[in-house]
């Protein structure tokens, strides 16, 4: 009868591990100042002036009459006048960003192993295939 014995090995294997650095990033940014532009435009102002008109009057005899009146008319002039606005001027920037890699790192540790594989069907009467010889045994066919 066989005896299984558990035993310790030891095994290399290839682990990753994350490393941080310092990267340079480039970006741009827009920068926005408030800036103050004077401009000239078109503007309507209303002036009054005397116009001479003619018109027709009702009387025990019709007669004619010419007066003076006040009439409105639209005149244009150049009007100076400030306004406030806001100029984005693009700037590029450089920021120290973290950035994660992957480096290959070697660690070792421990694996135990059975001496020989169990029966499946038979553990508890040959717990290490050398003798069950059962037919149903996969292991010991």
């Amino acid at each position: 009868m066989t005896l299984c014995k558990p035993e310790a090995r030891t095994r290399t294997i290839n682990v990753c591990q994350q490393v941080q650095e310092q990267v340079p990033y480039t970006y741009t940014v827009q920068l926005c100042k408030a800036e103050t532009r004077t401009r000239t435009v078109h503007t309507n102002k209303q002036v009054q002036e005397q116009v001479p008109y003619t018109y027709t009057v009702q009387l025990c005899k019709q007669e004619s009459r010419t007066r003076t009146v006040n009439v409105a008319k639209q005149v244009s002039e150049q009007v100076a006048y400030t306004y406030h606005v806001t100029v984005c001027k693009p700037e590029t920037r450089e920021v120290q960003v973290q950035v994660c890699k992957m480096v290959e790192k070697v660690v070792e540790h421990k694996v135990y192993h059975p001496a020989a594989p169990a029966c499946s069907s038979c553990a508890p009467a040959a717990p290490a295939c050398g003798g069950c010889a059962s037919s149903s045994c996969s292991s010991c066919k």
